[in-house]
């Protein structure tokens, strides 16, 4: 299991990291499939609010390019703008 880079993981994190894990293999859980089943859920949750951004930016697009494309005058039975 890595831990993270050497230069880039100081030692007293990175045996805390070993610590977390050796407790998880204690209580019969697979370390690795646990962190990449939190990063799962971390990513689901990002692309939930990502894709709701989105739908908000796009209705509100959706409602300004409306309201211009709406008539400004009367229409008559025949089609025809006063």
């Amino acid at each position: 299991m890595e831990l993270g880079p050497v230069h880039a993981v100081p030692l007293a994190e990175a045996r805390e990291r070993a610590a977390k894990a050796r407790l998880l293999r204690y209580d019969n859980i697979d370390p690795i499939k646990e962190r990449k089943s939190r990063d799962a859920v971390a990513h689901a949750e990002a692309d939930r609010v990502a894709t709701r951004a989105r739908g908000a930016t796009f209705a509100k697009l959706r409602k300004h390019s409306s309201e211009r494309m709406k008539p400004r005058g009367r229409m008559l039975s025949t089609g025809a703008m006063i």
